[in-house]
C-alpha cells in the first residue's frame, strides 16, 4: 500500500460546491462582500494553499530531513 501524507492529500483537495457556497455566505454576512463563483474559488484554492504551508512547516519541527 502506498502511503500518501497529509501535504501531497492537501495537494489534490478542491473545494465542493456546498464549501464554496458557505465561502460565499461567510463573507457576506461576515464582511459584508459579496463574492463571485470565481472569487470564491480563488480564495478557497488561497486558504488550502496556506493550510498546506502550515502543515509543511509544524512538519519540520518534527523531523527537518523529511521535507
Amino acid at each position: 500500500m502506498q502511503r500518501i501524507d497529509h501535504a501531497e492529500a492537501i495537494d489534490t483537495l478542491q473545494l465542493s460546491t456546498e464549501q464554496i457556497s458557505d465561502l460565499q455566505r461567510i463573507c457576506r454576512d461576515e464582511l459584508g462582500k459579496e463574492l463571485t463563483l470565481a472569487e470564491a474559488e480563488v480564495l478557497g484554492g488561497r486558504m488550502l494553499r496556506t493550510f498546506r504551508l502550515m502543515f509543511e512547516i509544524s512538519n519540520r519541527h518534527k523531523d527537518p530531513d523529511q521535507i
